[in-house]
Formats: structure tokens, sequence, C-alpha cells
């Protein structure tokens, strides 16, 4: 889950949400679309036909509002990758990364965590998108760790399952509090999403970062907002 050693004695945190904050797509069921895309296996086809189904007929939908934590769709999307071994997802990771989320960053925020680290900042990422690829932005910026998603491998093949809770919502402030017990003195939080109220209110700081318009359920009182336009 941490991908670089935290200096957890900084007081200076800045938090970066990655999916539709610092690229301008979800990145998580996009990288399960790019191997089927590129592998064209006939069982990621069959499980993805028939989960194309159940949206059209709503019946993922329904699930959804009645266990609303549970990550449904994203989960049966994951199952494509059942049986696909750790080297060959990583080599997938690399060339999802460099081929589709790189084109894809928000210029406005890739400066704001560069600010962030030339000020002295630990920048860390809090995303319910995967480590697989997520350590690559990591590394190729110089971040000081990861909070994600992770995909299960057992004995160097996946499994199709996620790897412990999906990071999202309050999962994302638990993680966190685990990392500082005690909340950093100066701290900022970057999301487009109201899902991650948790995450904007544990920082002392927390910008909303919408594409094109301000969106109406910002309390500006509470929220900065960043505005940018594709």
């Amino acid at each position: 889950m941490l991908l670089r050693i935290i200096m957890a004695e900084n007081d200076k945190v800045a938090l970066f949400d990655f999916c539709e904050t610092i690229t301008d797509f979800q990145t998580a069921d996009a990288y399960v679309d790019f191997v089927r895309e590129k592998t064209r296996k006939k069982r990621m086809m069959m499980l993805h036909k028939i989960q194309v189904f159940l949206i059209k007929i709503r019946f993922i939908r329904a699930l959804s509002i009645l266990f609303p934590g549970l990550s449904i769709n994203k989960k049966l999307t994951l199952l494509q990758l059942k049986g696909f071994k750790k080297n060959e997802l990583d080599n997938f990771a690399y060339e999802y990364y460099t081929e589709v989320i790189k084109p894809h960053f928000i210029p406005v925020m890739i400066c704001k965590i560069k600010e962030h680290l030339t000020s002295g900042y630990t920048v860390g990422l809090v995303s319910g998108g995967y480590g697989i690829y997520l350590h690559y932005f990591v590394e190729e910026f110089g971040l000081d760790f990861c909070l994600s998603s992770n995909i299960e491998i057992k004995n160097g093949v996946c499994t199709g399952k996620l790897d412990g809770s999906d990071c999202l919502r309050d999962r994302k402030v638990e993680l966190l509090n685990q990392l500082y017990p005690q909340k950093p003195m100066n701290s900022v939080a970057y999301s487009d999403s109201k899902s991650d109220m948790p995450l904007l209110l544990w920082a002392k700081e927390g910008v909303v970062v919408s594409r094109n318009n301000h969106q109406e359920w910002v309390d500006n009182k509470l929220l900065q907002e960043i505005i940018w336009e594709k």
C-alpha cells in the first residue's frame, strides 16, 4: 500500500485524489478495459458482455443503491483479470500509464503537485485507483506515498478480487488516521467528488477540483474550488 518511506514527522501534507482530480477520467475500470482490448481473451469478453447486460437491465444499479459501499460494478469488472500472472498485469500497467493516463493529466493539478513538493510538503495520493499503475505516477513525480485500492495476487496470479477494502469514502480517512494518529498542522486535500467529503474535511484545507463549472454541492464556506476547463 505504501510505496515510499513516509515523512510522518512533516507537518505540511498535501493529499490528492487521482481520478478526475489529477487525470480527467476514472482509471480503475479503464485499466481492466485496456487489458481486455489488448488481449481479447474470450473469458474477459464474455464476462464483459454479461456485465453490460446487467447494467442495461439496471440490475447492478439496483444492487448499488441497496449496498452503496460495496463497489459492486468495480468488483465485477475486476473479476475479468482473474488468472493473469502478476508480471503480465505489471507490464500492462506500465503500458496503460504511459499510453492512456499520461495524455490525460490535468495541467493545473500537475502544477499544484509540483508547487507543494517545492514548498517542502509531504505529498501523497489517496485514491480508489489501483496501485499497480499509480506507483508509476508516484515514481515519476517523486511523491512520498500512495494509499490506494489494490488488486489481489496469490502465488503470483491475480484472483480477480480486491486486496483489502476499496480505498473510497471513509476508508480514505481510516488509512490516513493510521498514518497520522495526530493530524498534521498544515494539510490540504484535493478531490473532484462529493464522495470524498471525508477526505476534504479531514484536511485543514479542502479543495474541490471541478471541470468547466462550479459544482452545486460545494459549500464555499468550508471548501475552496479550482475550476479547470477542458
